[in-house]
């Protein structure tokens, strides 16, 4: 509405403007990105203290590592990105023998999985 009315003004005068610049974009151009930024901050980066560059790109790789391998995602029927398509292993009841704790981040996050 306001870009139709600018350039309707705007007509009579073409000497005076020289280009007009119509923003048509949505303010929230990628969602999926914005959803994965979110979700790195709020689960990440809110709960470290970063050193520096190199510290944030070491951080930000496991982190993503985590995120595709292991991390359970609910449009995918709680299964990683990675691990879509492969059939889980069925155990009615796993020995607690046989679970083992990988710490990811320092143990900021800990992923499980069973032993052979």
């Amino acid at each position: 509405m306001i870009q139709r009315s600018l350039s309707y003004e705007l007509t009579g005068r073409s000497r005076v403007a020289k280009f007009l610049i119509r923003d048509r974009d949505t303010k929230f151009t990628s969602a999926f990105a914005e959803r994965f930024v979110g979700t790195v901050r709020r689960e990440c980066t809110d709960r470290l203290l970063i050193f520096g560059r190199t510290h944030l790109e070491r951080v930000l790789a496991e982190y993503a590592a985590h995120y595709n391998d292991h991390r359970p995602h609910r449009s995918l029927d709680q299964q990683a990105p990675r691990t879509l398509g492969v059939a889980p292993a069925s155990i009615d009841k796993p020995d607690p023998t046989q679970v083992r704790r990988n710490a990811v981040l320092g143990g900021l996050i800990h992923e499980y999985r069973l032993v052979a």
